[in-house]
């Protein structure tokens, strides 16, 4: 009787550590991802990917662990318990877009990190810290979802419409502001099919990326130091002025003009809503402001914020205010009477040298 027993223990004992081990197996996953250069749609290398998590099972004990990508931009992580994670990228001369994944089953792939290198070419052919990329990001695959900016062909302080006083609403119609320049897929820059030429890296906007295939992204630059020539007499901004003046220092400044970002759901029988879209500006390596559209409604065009741009009264910096402003419209760069759901709380500032 005591061999049977001390048999049966042994079973026991034996079939828990099997039982053990699966439950460990199955929650466990190595995860595998890429790191994406949004600009040229190539791996970047040497990235250090961080898993935090948010998450987990309640008898799992998880640390945040690294792991760093390879020369193609792929890297596989160390094994996670199941669960939600932040998982974000760095590297020294990059700026990359954080993302939220769920770890389960055998394996887990993680969404594509996007990033760029710091800076871009400004006037001078010299890059620019201060550039500002616009990342626009959706996460439904074979959608094509695209860019587009509308500036004013010359940034100045002339013409109707350039002087704050004169502005109860910041959402003015722009076609006031006269001729307008329209970056798109078309026209990377704007200037009416001279991309690649000298006079791209002197204009205020360049579409880096345009998306064909339908998996994004779409990536944007804008230098806001490249134009303008302020003549005439700077405005006043205090706490009263609508809408920038919760984000300007009050000052005296050259108003320059706005430029428009739309987004346009570009693939036949699609719309914007339950994309997953979102918009994210950096500046060097800090994420300066995320929009997001509403969701539930149909939409295809709309436009997402409007950047309004200044020079200091001693022309020795740039102020570019980014302010939200949806609006549905039927066709990109066409101001639209629709819903304003964003409000100006929203707003932001990103400067740099003149």
């Amino acid at each position: 009787m005591k061999r049977k027993i001390i048999g049966l223990v042994i079973a026991l004992a034996a079939l828990a550590l099997i039982l053990g081990a699966c439950e460990i197996l199955f929650l466990t996953t190595t995860p595998t991802g890429n790191v994406v250069d949004a600009r040229t749609n190539t791996g970047i290398a040497e990235v250090v990917v961080t898993f935090t998590p948010v998450n987990v099972g309640e008898d799992a004990k998880q640390d945040a662990v690294n792991a760093t990508s390879g020369t193609d931009g792929t890297f596989t992580g160390p094994e996670l318990a199941e669960g939600l994670y932040d998982v974000t990228a760095a590297k020294d001369g990059y700026v990359f877009i954080p993302v939220r994944a769920s770890v389960a089953g055998w394996s887990t792939s993680i969404p594509r990190i996007l990033g760029v290198a710091v800076g871009a070419p400004d006037k001078d052919g010299e890059a620019d810290p201060n550039a500002v990329s616009v990342f626009l990001i959706w996460e439904r695959d074979a959608t094509d979802v695209d860019a587009y900016l509308s500036y004013p062909a010359t940034f100045n302080t002339s013409g109707v419409g350039k002087t704050l006083a004169s502005i109860d609403d910041v959402y003015y119609d722009v076609s006031t502001d006269g001729a307008r320049n329209k970056v798109y897929w078309d026209d990377k820059d704007g200037d009416t099919g001279t991309a690649n030429t000298a006079t791209q890296s002197k204009l205020f906007a360049n579409l880096d990326v345009d998306d064909r295939n339908g998996f994004g992204p779409e990536t944007m630059t804008m230098i806001g130091a490249n134009t303008g020539l302020a003549t005439g007499t700077p405005v006043a901004v205090n706490s009263s002025t609508p809408v920038v003046g919760g984000v300007l220092a009050a000052a005296n400044y050259y108003y320059m003009g706005t430029a428009v970002y739309y987004m346009d759901a570009f693939s036949s029988n699609t719309s914007l809503d339950n994309q997953g879209v979102r918009v994210v500006i950096t500046q060097g390596q800090n994420i300066k402001g995320i929009f997001t559209p509403p969701t539930n409604m149909p939409q295809t065009t709309a436009s997402v914020f409007r950047t309004l741009l200044f020079y200091s009264e001693d022309f020795g910096a740039y102020y570019m205010v980014f302010v939200p402003d949806y609006r549905l419209s039927s066709d990109p760069g066409t101001d639209a009477t629709g819903i304003k759901s964003l409000d100006a709380n929203g707003a932001f500032v990103v400067s740099g040298s003149k």
